[in-house]
């Protein structure tokens, strides 16, 4: 669907990005771990262009799957931690999938911790004429609860 530089374009984009990973802490100690990571990630998007007043509209989903490969790293220092994640892979021109996260935990006890920190995707693909680039970035914060 082809629209002109000055058509009314609305638009919309839902999906989901999902992982599953296997994580070999290969150095381990008291005062942290360095280990090594593999596993898949799965993009899922549904999206829809239209142009309302040209009555044109355009739905497209995507389903793609990427394996990753990557290091993963804490250290403790008494009731702090700092950790780190980098993975990812390239699928050449097809395309790739980025991933890296750094935090700091509080442990407030064995069981209970507040976490913040930064976390980057960034994914790229191309199949054919179709194409996207996609760049997720920014702070996060959490709680956690270890059972």
């Amino acid at each position: 669907t082809e629209f002109q530089r000055f058509d009314r374009v609305v638009s919309s984009f839902k999906g989901g990005y999902y992982g599953a990973s296997y994580e070999w802490d290969f150095v381990r100690g008291s005062r942290g771990y360095l280990g090594a990571i593999i596993g898949a990630r799965m993009l899922d998007i549904d999206s829809l262009v239209s142009a309302p007043d040209k009555a044109q509209r355009e739905i497209n989903s995507v389903r793609t799957y990427s394996p990753i490969l990557g290091v993963s790293s804490r250290v403790y220092a008494g009731r702090l931690s700092l950790e780190n994640e980098f993975a990812g892979f390239s699928l050449g021109s097809r395309g790739s999938v980025w991933e890296f996260e750094i935090s700091g935990r509080a442990h407030i006890s064995d069981r209970l911790a507040v976490e913040g920190g930064y976390r980057s995707l960034k994914l790229k693909g191309e199949d054919g004429p179709d194409n996207g680039d996609i760049s997720i970035k920014g702070w996060n914060f959490g709680l956690e609860l270890s059972l």
